[in-house]
């Protein structure tokens, strides 16, 4: 699985050609981040289709999060999914998310391990063990390139020539035959459209399908003495295998053939690109190249560490993401610091059941900005984000006699800010704004309900549904018990457009149900009210 919880400044590629090993101190360039998994092996790390959830999962199988959309975020959390609460149960080795083509697919992943997969249909708020019992470890996994009739298959590879696929995002899984009966393991599968993709693994294995996964042929058998660990197509013709016996091996022409571009005296882990020129192969004892010109030359650069990089992830920014053996993970994404905490947040009630917030932007680097809002007395929930640069929202359709509290923070790639103060709003009185002048005839619920002696009953009167003009019109409102009588009249005169409201008492009368009827124009309601002694 893959994650982050950093950002860095980004690399300055030094210019000597690959070929002349020399190392370039550019240490200052790539900064480490802590994660659970400190002073302990990072087997994957992964930003999802949603840049404020991030994964890794450490060597003893664990698999965290990150959330910077959370109300009180802390940091990296244990994901315990549905009946598994240790990784002797279910150990963790990869997890992926669909590429963000909508905002739906982008809440689909999935996390593949030993013997099982689950799969989460809300990025990751929830996970549900699928169907499959795969018998072996699965240690890869990838959504193929979305088109109109295959939108959202997956497929996992494994250990003993494991394959399997599934054609709904993830729920449901079926194995696919190895081919040959291939017992090989493999260790990385990549599509470059839904049609075609790539296995490969130990002993030289590299597989091939041109009709979305459903059959598999062996492309080539050149290189038996190689355990291939990593795969990645810039170009749909143009691919790069990486092995831990040091080996860089190349196509250019859709695999129709495999050449050895490079044997180096270290282990190779993972390959990566970010588009199709710029690149990026992890090994061992902190061994890191990068290309800028798709594969072609590859210049060494220094991170400033000697322990094993196991993978690279690339996020939704085409930022690189390499975790390692000593638990931290570097990146050249450009630092990124906190955006400041939004103040001043005031509530104001703004036509029929209507809160404006408003707040002052402290901060010029924000993505935007999270509300958060519980009714008393409740929790705080998320109510709605805002773009950048933004200061004002209105929260609609409110109840009458509830009180309603917000908090709004900033955010961007770092995290989430500070939150401002909080702002409380009893929404119970509306007052008439002239520059607001109601369009439509509405009845609100008495409040408060039930009462004892005293509660207030509002009303809007809008414009004439005849002639659509801001004239005065009668309005009747009156009382009757439960049995149909009238009570009493509380408004029977002429009311131009606008928003009213009336008192009325039951002190001299019965405790029990009582209605309310508004009649005005063409528009008539009725609502129940309870007297209390």
């Amino acid at each position: 699985m893959k994650t982050i919880f950093v950002i860095i400044r980004i690399i300055a590629f030094c210019t000597i050609a690959f070929a002349f090993v020399s190392f370039n101190n550019l240490t200052d360039d790539w900064t480490p981040s802590d994660t659970p998994c400190l002073n302990s092996k990072i087997v994957r790390i992964i930003n999802t289709g949603l840049n404020s959830v991030k994964y890794v999962i450490c060597e003893d199988g664990s698999v965290h999060e990150y959330r910077v959309d959370s109300l009180n975020p802390s940091g990296f959390s244990r994901v315990n999914f549905k009946d598994v609460w240790d990784p002797s149960a279910f150990y963790g080795f990869d997890v992926k998310f669909q590429k963000k083509t909508s905002a739906e697919n982008a809440l689909n992943g999935v996390v593949v391990g030993n013997q099982n997969i689950f799969y989460t249909s809300n990025g990751g708020t929830s996970w549900t063990k699928t169907n499959i019992n795969t018998g072996t470890n699965l240690k890869s996994a990838t959504y193929s390139p979305s088109t109109g009739s295959q939108s959202s298959f997956v497929f996992a590879v494994g250990e003993w020539g494991t394959i399997a696929i599934s054609t709904d995002a993830g729920k449901t899984w079926n194995k696919i035959p190895s081919p040959f009966g291939l017992v090989a393991n493999f260790n990385d599968v990549f599509f470059t459209s839904a049609s075609a993709g790539w296995i490969v693994g130990d002993h030289g294995k590299i597989l091939y399908t041109s009709d979305g996964g459903n059959a598999w042929t062996v492309k080539t058998e050149s290189y038996p003495n190689s355990n291939f660990n990593g795969v990645w197509f810039n170009t749909p013709t143009s691919g790069t295998l990486v092995s831990e016996e040091g080996e860089i091996i190349k196509t250019s022409d859709n695999g129709q053939t495999w050449e050895l571009f490079k044997k180096l005296n270290t282990g190779l882990n993972d390959v990566a690109f970010s588009g199709q020129q710029q690149g990026l192969i992890v090994g061992d004892n902190g061994f890191i190249i990068s290309s800028t010109n798709g594969g072609e030359s590859w210049r060494l650069i220094n991170i400033g560490t000697n322990a094993n990089l196991n993978n690279i992830e690339v996020d939704n920014d085409g930022y690189f993401h390499v975790s390692s053996s000593d638990g931290k993970i570097y990146s050249n994404r450009p630092a990124v610091t906190l955006p400041g905490a939004p103040t001043n947040l005031n509530a104001t009630l703004k036509g029929a059941g209507e809160v404006e917030l408003s707040w002052k932007d402290n901060s010029d680097n924000e993505d935007g900005f999270r509300i958060y809002r519980k009714i008393n007395p409740g929790n705080y929930e998320p109510l709605s984000t805002t773009p950048q640069n933004t200061y004002t929202y209105r929260d609609k359709n409110l109840e009458f006699g509830k009180t309603y509290s917000y908090k709004v923070c900033s955010y961007n790639f770092a995290g989430i800010s500070n939150y401002s103060n909080e702002a409380s709003i009893l929404v119970t009185s509306i007052q008439n704004n002239d520059k607001e002048i109601p369009t439509k005839y509405f009845l609100f619920q008495n409040y408060p309900n039930p009462f004892n002696p005293t509660t207030i009953i509002k009303y809007n009167v809008g414009e004439s549904s005849i002639s659509n003009k801001k004239y005065d019109q009668l309005v009747v409102l009156k009382v009757y018990d439960s049995l149909g009588k009238e009570v009493k009249t509380l408004v029977n005169e002429r009311k131009s457009p606008g928003l009213y409201s009336v008192s009325f008492s039951g002190e001299s009368l019965s405790a029990g149900i009582y209605f309310y009827k508004i009649t005005v124009d063409n528009y008539s309601a009725v609502r129940k009210m309870l007297l209390l002694k």
